[in-house]
């Protein structure tokens, strides 16, 4: 009688841990896009905060499985030697203590310190999502996918409405019918503004839509990873809302880098689709390259004239301010980077070696350009964590690109993994900072990925009855 009481609890309370984790995950993901959400302190964001909630939730009830997972990655004790892998691992480890030690010569220790922290928040909550998943597998598939599709949709229901109640939407289909859409053109600038670097968004179109990229991609992955155990149509329904209308809001902001990005992912869908035959990869495709063709097609608001004037960036643009009067105006999202870059070499040439410590510059760059950032991961870290920094983030691209190589006929999973992982360090040649939540989340997948098809181990938990995968030698 004890033990059915002692099992019924020992249900009951893992019932209760898996909703709160569930609330939790939940909201970081659906507060994560939104940056202009803080609590009292500018850099204290909302999403920061619910991360932290989950991680020392978890941390507190899964503290063993937590301890094992970190041993077997750092010693990777895997069936075969591995060397790839674990350099890749080692590398990723180098950088971050790296970036840590430049704390002691950085020139803006606040600055550092405060970025420090995010970056550590950022790679815990990714790790700690990887043990959700591992833990509860099927259950985190569906909280992972359905939060996704929420996050996306209320992006969407937020930038129209203050498009509508905001900024008015005479005047933004007057910047599309007009092809008012080039940088540094003052009615786009405005409507940037207001739309999406007011809050709660709190951020460029280029960072809003190019992480709609980035969760289109994981909720890809999570779908392939456990379809066989889901209800196919219920989540390959929630799967293909997300794809769209992540898709549609696309054409709001007119993102350059969130296009490029789709396109890339839309490559390498098809592309393992050629390797695999794998239907479903396919159909993911070709609803994206269809949605995309017919909205151009269509053509609702003029969208496509401004879409192509949005790309003919080596162009001027004839902007009327009075009736009579015209001027030219370029576009400067290319002039402007091009002088962030020239100040990131200079920052370089002055700490060749060491650089100037983890995001030392932001006081810098917002100062003379208004900026936090030169908008170049590469030659940020350059200037920032020098040579030695900089290598260690080559060597994880290289070690990534061999991964790629020898993982490319072992799982479809894992390809597209490493290469929503290129895409983002694409978008880093025209911006972003290495310390963002799709890319830890995304490396940490792909090992977990790489790792898991080389030795997996599939049991099942006596206390509460779940399968879980365990994808090292060593069972939870």
């Amino acid at each position: 009688m004890k033990s059915k009481e002692n099992n019924k609890r020992a249900i009951t309370y893992d019932k209760m841990i898996r909703i709160l984790l569930a609330i939790f995950i939940y909201f970081s993901f659906l507060l994560y896009p939104m940056g202009g959400l803080y609590i009292g302190y500018e850099r204290l964001k909302l999403y920061v905060i619910e991360m932290v909630l989950f991680c020392i939730f978890l941390t507190i009830t899964m503290n063993r499985e937590i301890f094992k997972f970190i041993k077997e990655i750092l010693l990777y004790k895997t069936k075969r030697k591995d060397k790839i892998g674990l350099l890749l691992i080692w590398n990723i480890l180098l950088y971050i203590s790296w970036a840590c030690l430049s704390l002691l010569w950085s020139n803006d220790k606040v600055s550092t310190l405060v970025s420090l922290s995010k970056l550590v928040v950022m790679i815990y909550f990714s790790f700690c999502v990887l043990i959700y998943m591992n833990y509860y597998g099927v259950q985190a598939a569906k909280v992972i996918l359905g939060s996704l599709l929420i996050t996306v949709v209320l992006l969407l229901g937020i930038k129209i409405y203050k498009i509508i109640n905001v900024l008015g939407t005479s005047y933004f289909l007057m910047m599309l019918k007009t092809k008012q859409v080039q940088s540094g053109n003052p009615i786009y600038s405005l409507f940037i503004y207001k739309v999406f670097a007011t809050p709660p968004l709190g951020n460029s179109q280029n960072v809003t839509d190019s992480l709609i990229i980035s969760y289109i991609g994981i909720s890809i992955l999570v779908y392939l990873q456990y379809k066989d155990n889901l209800n196919v149509r219920f989540y390959k329904f929630l799967l293909v809302s997300t794809a769209v209308i992540g898709t549609m809001q696309l054409y709001i902001g007119i993102s350059k880098t969130a296009f490029l990005s789709l396109c890339l992912l839309i490559f390498f869908l098809l592309i393992g689709y050629l390797i695999y035959k794998e239907k479903s990869i396919l159909y993911l495709g070709c609803i994206l390259i269809f949605i995309n063709s017919l909205i151009l097609l269509l053509n609702p608001f003029n969208i496509r004239n401004a879409v192509t004037e949005r790309f003919s960036v080596l162009t001027t643009l004839k902007l009327s301010r009075v009736e009579e009067q015209k001027t030219q105006r370029e576009d400067v999202s290319i002039t402007s980077r091009l002088e962030l870059w020239k100040e990131a070499l200079k920052i370089f040439e002055n700490h060749k070696v060491c650089g100037s410590g983890y995001r030392s510059n932001k006081a810098l760059y917002l100062r003379k350009y208004k900026v936090d950032n030169p908008h170049n991961i590469y030659l940020q870290t350059l200037s920032e964590l020098g040579i030695i920094g900089f290598t260690f983030l080559v060597s994880i691209i290289i070690g990534w690109l061999l991964l790629a190589i020898k993982a490319i006929r072992k799982n479809q999973y894992i390809l597209l993994c490493i290469g929503l992982i290129f895409i983002y360090f694409f978008r880093g040649l025209n911006g972003w900072q290495f310390e963002e939540l799709d890319i830890w989340l995304l490396m940490f997948l792909a090992i977990y990925l790489y790792v898991k098809y080389f030795t997996i181990k599939i049991y099942k938990d006596r206390r509460t009855g779940y399968e879980r995968c365990s994808c090292f030698n060593s069972s939870l």
